[in-house]
């Protein structure tokens, strides 16, 4: 079962990362059901797997209904398992949860699953009535793959769920989950009481007692990456500071998904996972000392997707600026509108978008920008069917990754070509690496991504050649 369940889970992910617009018939049609049936659920089998399943309630004239209700004995009517299904969006998915487990706790039903494809949430729902409060295991598709086709058979396994042994399962890592989940009330309260731990340590070295205020505003700082060295003489007044954590607003993202956000901290963390579940490779391409990969050096580093770390403790400039190259790193643009923008709470636009650093003109002290070069937007029609508008690089990983759901060679084939190589690219004369390869492999080959426009169309040829498709690539300048 691993092998062919491994396979299953590769292209559901590749199914999710290839199409930004799924809907919640595809998650169903193509994640669920082959993942599921691998499992041992016989999704074929209408008293094993049944959809639109209905929840009675009393004094209710309308039932609700259950996506799936999961049943280990054909002949039985009361269900083992309750499963919600959404379209990829991290919104929906807490909506889901709340359904899932409703439905289930009116069934008397001890498992409920919450997903929408990429994320995926168990639940043991006789833990409380808050969902949070009945999360056992939460998993990525995309981050954790490596460790699922062992991992599901033991929690959604069609045996595993009859013998009871899901369950058990479940009750190990539920304390651990729940416990992840007081990091960030502990940390709060440990942002509370560094000020004083400071001012005794202080204290204790040096025989000086600083003032709270002075204190407080040092640890505020050094946890924004704006201060490296104590304050100086004059530290307790109140410097004029941008702070963006506090800016609510509206996330736009390509296709229509717009994210209320409570906070331009909240807004990074979901462009930050955004692009990560299209790409898990774009935050490696985002340049900068803000993403850490493995373990980071700092506590300063917050927020964890995948492989890598990002420091989200940032001024509103700060901020703005990541949240530019986390855009351009997934081929898109930030900005006033742009592909990507963040629309504040007041309605006006967030204007900062980071392509380009200002730099300081010493002829007249005032700062400017430089000119930004026009960006170049890709349009690829196979079948008479568009794609949304995207850069060079990220058109070509998306049309390697529809060749290879086909044809498992065609990286193969296309290393015979310049595009694609099964051997590190040697570096530039300066020892630098080649921008125009990706950094990051796909299928074991280097890529050769960021390309102009002549070799854009020598790639579309060689893709055209190899798989026998007509894609037709167009492009346009932006900016």
């Amino acid at each position: 079962m691993t092998a062919m369940l491994e396979l299953i889970l590769q292209d559901a992910r590749d199914t999710l990362r290839g199409d930004p617009g799924i809907d919640e018939d595809t998650v169903c049609d193509d994640v669920l059901k082959p993942v599921f049936g691998e499992l041992g659920w016989k999704v074929s089998n209408k008293r094993l797997f049944r959809g639109q399943y209905k929840i009675k309630r009393h004094n209710q004239t309308k039932d609700d209904r259950a996506d799936y209700a999961l049943f280990t004995d054909p002949e039985s009517e009361h269900p083992s398992l309750i499963l919600e299904a959404k379209r990829p969006n991290r919104r929906l998915i807490d909506e889901a949860e709340v359904q899932a487990n409703e439905y289930a706790r009116v069934l008397n039903v001890d498992m409920a699953v919450a997903t929408d494809g990429r994320i995926w949430r168990l639940y043991l729902v006789k833990k409380g009535q808050d969902p949070k409060d009945c999360l056992a295991l939460e998993f990525s598709l995309e981050k954790d793959l490596e460790y699922l086709p062992k991992l599901l058979p033991t929690v959604l396994g069609r045996e595993a769920v009859a013998s009871g042994d899901a369950v058990r399962e479940l009750e190990k890592r539920y304390k651990q989950t729940q416990g992840e989940r007081r990091f960030p009330e502990v940390w709060s309260e440990l942002l509370d009481e560094l000020p004083t731990l400071l001012i005794g340590k202080v204290k204790g070295l040096a025989g000086i007692e600083p003032s709270y205020k002075a204190a407080s505003a040092f640890v505020e700082k050094m946890l924004a990456g704006e201060q490296t060295s104590p304050p100086r003489n004059g530290g307790d007044k109140d410097r004029r500071r941008v702070k963006g954590k506090h800016i609510r607003g509206k996330l736009r993202l390509p296709g229509g998904d717009n994210r209320h956000c409570s906070s331009l901290r909240e807004a990074l963390e979901e462009l930050l996972t955004w692009a990560h579940e299209r790409d898990p490779n774009s935050l490696g391409r985002m340049k900068t000392k803000q993403v850490s990969k493995g373990e980071p050096r700092t506590a300063t580093h917050t927020f964890q997707l995948g492989d890598y770390w990002v420091r989200t403790t940032h001024s509103q400039v700060n901020s703005e600026k990541l949240m530019a190259l986390c855009a351009q790193a997934a081929s898109y643009e930030f900005g006033k509108g742009k592909d990507i923008e963040y629309l504040q709470e007041s309605g006006n636009r967030v204007t900062i978008a980071g392509t380009e650093p200002r730099h300081h003109d010493p002829s007249n002290g005032k700062r400017k920008g430089k000119r930004r070069k026009d960006s170049v937007i890709v349009t690829l029609t196979l079948d008479g069917k568009d794609t949304e508008r995207i850069g060079r690089a990220a058109a070509i990983e998306l049309l390697v990754y529809w060749a290879l759901d086909t044809d498992p060679k065609f990286l193969t084939k296309l290393a015979r070509t310049t595009f694609a190589s099964k051997t590190e690219p040697p570096p530039k004369s300066d020892g630098k690496w080649d921008s125009q390869w990706l950094k990051e492999r796909i299928g074991g080959y280097w890529l050769k991504a960021h390309i102009g426009e002549a070799p854009m169309r020598s790639f579309i040829n060689a893709y055209n050649r190899i798989t026998g498709e007509g894609v037709v690539c167009s492009e346009r300048k932006e900016g």
